[in-house]
């Protein structure tokens, strides 16, 4: 595709998509965020108006104050840096600014079966957001597995995803049937391997980063052989060499 460009900060955080499905979105769905949302904070300088709802049960603004306070004890016994300080401090600073009006996050788990209060799953964001034309970026460490099919059952309000496969070497059967299942209403537009993860015996890497845009977007492109694109990919973990991938 010729409009593919790289969104977010350099190696791990950063994502490879058409910049047709940032023209078509009106909203992105962040599941899991950690630390890191430059990916949101890129699109959102890219497109005025674009809605930004972010769902991690694992952090919020107690958790990075924790950090904060956690660093300033340490630095009296001589456990700490400033260094370490200043960058606790910038997170909770970034994450009140970023994650305010229109922009929302919600502490909750991403799962297919929501039972509990922090709990929801894809249908239950979707509605939450109420907005149609939604770009999904997706990282929840092996639960995406439990809501492909909702994602395919939402297409026609999904411009495009970018999904990080996990465990792809034990779970190969399931990973085998969701790309079945995606590629449907969806293509693949990128994909690149995380070199965080490990290589299984066939050459196949047990973390993906896969992005998918809606078949309505296409335009005709012939399908590439080779995914990676050297000008755009980077190592995930820029302390060891990227992990080639042949489709």
């Amino acid at each position: 595709m010729p409009d593919m460009i790289r969104v977010g900060r350099d190696h791990d955080g950063g994502y490879v998509l058409p910049r047709r499905l940032i023209d078509a979105a009106d909203a992105v769905l962040a599941l899991g965020l950690n630390d890191d949302w430059s990916f949101e904070e890129a699109l959102v300088a890219m497109k005025a108006g674009l809605i930004i709802h972010g769902y991690d049960h694992t952090v919020g603004h107690r958790s990075f104050a924790r950090e904060v306070a956690f660093a300033m004890a340490r630095l009296p016994l001589g456990k700490g840096t400033i260094s370490q300080l200043s960058e606790r401090w910038a997170t909770l600073k970034s994450y009140n600014r970023f994650f305010s009006a229109p922009n929302r996050h919600y502490a909750k788990k991403i799962t297919d079966q929501p039972d509990k209060p922090l709990e929801t799953d894809l249908n239950g964001a979707l509605q939450q957001m109420d907005i149609d034309q939604v770009l999904i970026k997706m990282d929840i460490e092996g639960s995406e597995y439990r809501i492909i099919d909702q994602l395919v059952d939402n297409a026609d309000r999904i411009v495009g995803a970018c999904i990080e496969f996990h465990d792809i070497h034990p779970f190969r059967m399931v990973f085998n049937s969701a790309i079945d299942n995606l590629c449907g209403p969806f293509s693949i537009a990128h994909a690149h391997p995380n070199n965080y993860g490990k290589v299984s015996p066939d050459g196949m890497p047990d973390v993906l980063e896969i992005t998918f845009v809606n078949r309505r977007l296409l335009c005709g492109e012939p399908f590439r052989g080779e995914v990676r694109l050297p000008a755009l990919d980077q190592a995930n973990d820029q302390r060891k060499p990227d992990i080639s991938l042949l489709m």
